[in-house]
């Protein structure tokens, strides 16, 4: 047993096994290091064991929180088969449901549907598509218990996810579905507590940037003047909070908005395009992908150039 783990343990009850191995769990479950798969395969034994010592008749808060935890773990799980996992966390999230319907526990219900709503975008995105239907109904669901004025925080990631799965949401009206990807990313913005990360506040503007990019219809450019206003302000609050990676990549989506909304203009793009490709060039050329869509972007640039 290592020092952090006996330190967590000695800080409570040591007679009682179902705490300390739940303890234990929650202990791994929150360790964010480059062993983080070896902390959650951890986190996800110390969690069974805690579930072998009490049953969900005598104790269903506890043991619908550990079903819930488990299915996080496996939803962060990348080693071996992500779909598998993924799978196995839906199995987990689902009997966590159950118990907490039949309880009438509404806060963790609402918890563990959005949960279970991530995982169904995950797989959508791993090829899954049935499953976003079902994921936008569970957030659907979950907002509706979910009060602005009680739960600011859960309301708002929420009303994030949904944002997510309409973007994603390829079936029916793809304009009116990225509109209401942008109307739910506003929503988890304006309503956000004031203790939000700058990450999060970038995350969510990187995500309407991407929607009005991609938003078709007759006003594209306008949709581009709006792309590119919402990078720049995701960017600004990216400078010196996240790693330099995902700066270069906004860079990048940014440069490519600004390129679009040039050649739709019949303008030369200006040298903050050529600098944010650079800066893209430079930290991303490494990746093959990257590398080769840099270079498309440079050629498009110069391109624009020669004829404006």
């Amino acid at each position: 047993m290592n020092e952090p783990e006996k330190d967590l343990i000695d800080t409570e009850d040591n007679n009682n096994e179902v705490y300390k191995s739940e303890r234990l769990g929650d202990f791994y479950l929150e360790i964010q290091d480059d062993n983080r798969d070896r902390n959650l395969l951890k986190a996800i034994e110390s969690y069974r064991k805690a579930l072998t010592m009490i049953s969900a008749t005598d104790e269903p808060v506890r043991y619908s929180r550990i079903l819930n935890n488990i299915g996080t773990a496996y939803k962060q799980l990348n080693q071996e088969d992500k779909i598998s996992n993924l799978l196995k966390s839906i199995d987990h999230f689902l009997l966590a449901m159950a118990i907490r319907e039949k309880t009438n526990d509404k806060e963790g219900l609402c918890m563990t549907m959005s949960n279970l709503a991530a995982v169904y975008i995950d797989l959508n995105l791993l090829g899954g598509k049935k499953y976003l239907n079902r994921a936008i109904d569970l957030l659907k669901t979950s907002l509706k218990y979910r009060s602005r004025k009680d739960d600011p925080e859960g309301y708002c990631i929420t009303c994030k996810n949904l944002g997510i799965a309409y973007y994603h949401f390829h079936r029916g009206n793809r304009k009116q579905n990225l509109q209401k990807s942008i109307d739910y990313f506003h929503k988890s913005l304006k309503f956000a507590p004031e203790n939000i990360g700058s990450i999060e506040i970038a995350d969510r503007m990187k995500n309407i940037a991407a929607a009005w990019f991609e938003m078709p219809g007759d006003e594209k450019k306008k949709n581009l003047e709006r792309s590119v206003e919402w990078f720049t302000n995701a960017l600004s609050y990216m400078e010196g909070n996240v790693e330099e990676i995902e700066y270069a990549k906004t860079k990048f989506n940014l440069a490519i908005a600004m390129i679009n909304l040039a050649e739709i203009k019949n303008e030369t793009p200006n040298s903050d395009v050529e600098k944010h490709l650079e800066y893209a060039e430079e930290k991303l050329g490494k990746d093959a992908k990257y590398k080769k869509i840099v270079k498309g972007a440079f050629l498009k640039l110069n391109k624009l150039r020669s004829v404006n």
